[in-house]
């Protein structure tokens, strides 16, 4: 997985339900299809125009009751609605607002060091740990390496 100095992605902070494994349950659908949608729940302060001239990959960070996992996926799509019912079935336990649909085709666990130690966000400049600590759902970072990772599908 190649990351160039300078590249910039849409990360989202997560809060997956208790007892649920995020990765998991996205990584059996497409396994099982090609593909998974993973919904952004609350009101979204992106738009998908500007999501789309970043690189195709976003990042997820889950909470810290979630251990503070840090995902990427790649996706091929973004959407207002799925086109059909490829997502997690917990998200039907979900009541918030289902604002954007991202078509995820790979996903896996990225090292949260690797993020904490190359990346930061995209508008100051500012360490991920203050903005994980802040109320902000949904931020673009920026790479301030070129950075070679071995990784598996991505």
């Amino acid at each position: 997985m190649n990351f160039e100095k300078d590249s910039s992605y849409l990360l989202i902070k997560i809060n997956t339900p208790e007892n649920i494994n995020f990765l998991k349950e996205h990584a059996e659908i497409i396994e099982k299809n090609g593909y998974a949608w993973f919904c952004r729940f609350g009101k979204s302060n992106v738009l998908p125009e500007k999501i789309y001239s970043y690189n195709n990959y976003i990042f997820f960070k889950d909470s810290k009751r979630n251990n503070d996992k840090i995902y990427i996926a790649k996706y091929e799509k973004i959407s207002s609605s799925p086109q059909n019912s490829l997502f997690p079935e917990y998200y039907s336990k979900i009541s918030l607002e289902r604002s954007l649909w991202f078509k995820i085709v790979q996903i896996q666990e990225f090292d949260y060091n690797i993020l904490i130690d190359n990346f930061v966000t995209k508008s100051t400049n500012a360490k991920l740990e203050n903005v994980f600590r802040s109320m902000c759902s949904s931020f673009y970072i920026t790479c301030n390496n070129n950075l070679n990772i071995k990784a598996g599908k991505i």
